[in-house]
């Protein structure tokens, strides 16, 4: 179950409103969208548009996770590019913090995905641990598959490892199982909730169900979601039927029908 309490959406599947409780924002950013819909005026656009009206004015920190680290560690691009992009998107999220009247710098971690990654030794344990799991998982290959075709990639080991160190990371951050430091909320945190601009994979959902782990003990209201900017939608794995959609975009649909 997600943790203590139940997640408040609107009859589309939006958000409510945030919990009363200090909180964080990580939004994974992938290097194929930093420029389009992850840009640093899109981010800022929907924190204003669809996160601020939610905010009970609780110490909430916005955690920017740049992913060329694990693009490139899986040959999928060039990290002295990628590091480009990043040092740009970076000084142009910075540019819109200190031109603004209400944002504040401290908010806002910008952080690259092997700093996260190798911030406490748990996180490459498990890492290694999930990897086990898949080999000898048949559901867990299966739902690889199927989201490996879907993005239109070849269904190899490369794409397979790439995938399971997108999904350890975020997993193991909203169920709490490791530290990370922020000025603003001094750690006192409650919730954290991941914000992506789109669906998340099956494999994610089905790694949140399968609880391989066994961490749900956290108070997080969030451990068990992501929420699709795009989509104004909070997905709730603790209600997704995996053999029932091909594509949890249907899920939406079905829910607001």
């Amino acid at each position: 179950m997600s943790g203590s309490g139940r997640v408040k959406v609107d009859s589309n599947g939006d958000i409510l409103e945030l919990p009363k409780q200090n909180g964080v924002l990580i939004f994974p950013l992938s290097m194929a969208k930093i420029r389009g819909e992850l840009s640093p005026e899109k981010l800022f656009s929907y924190l204003e548009k669809q996160i601020h009206p939610k905010w009970k004015n609780y110490p909430l920190s916005v955690l920017f996770l740049y992913t060329g680290d694990v693009y490139a560690r899986h040959n999928l691009g060039d990290i002295n590019k990628y590091n480009v992009e990043i040092e740009n998107h970076i000084s142009r999220c910075l540019k819109i913090i200190n031109s603004s009247s209400y944002l504040i710098r401290d908010a806002f971690s910008f952080v690259r995905w092997d700093e996260l990654f190798n911030c406490d030794n748990i996180i490459l344990k498990k890492f290694k641990e999930l990897k086990e799991i898949y080999f000898v998982d048949k559901k867990f290959q299966e739902y690889m598959f199927q989201d490996l075709k879907r993005a239109g990639k070849e269904f190899n080991s490369n794409n397979v490892d790439f995938l399971l160190e997108e999904m350890i990371l975020p997993y193991l951050f909203v169920k709490g199982a490791f530290k990370f430091n922020d000025n603003f909320t001094k750690n006192s945190r409650k919730f954290k909730l991941v914000c992506y601009s789109g669906n998340p994979l099956k494999i994610l959902v089905y790694i949140h169900k399968m609880n391989f782990f066994n961490l749900d003990k956290t108070v997080n209201v969030y451990q068990n979601c992501l929420y699709n900017l795009k989509a104004k939608f909070l997905f709730n794995f603790d209600d997704l039927d995996l053999e029932k959609f091909k594509d949890l975009g249907q899920f939406v649909v079905e829910f607001r029908r």
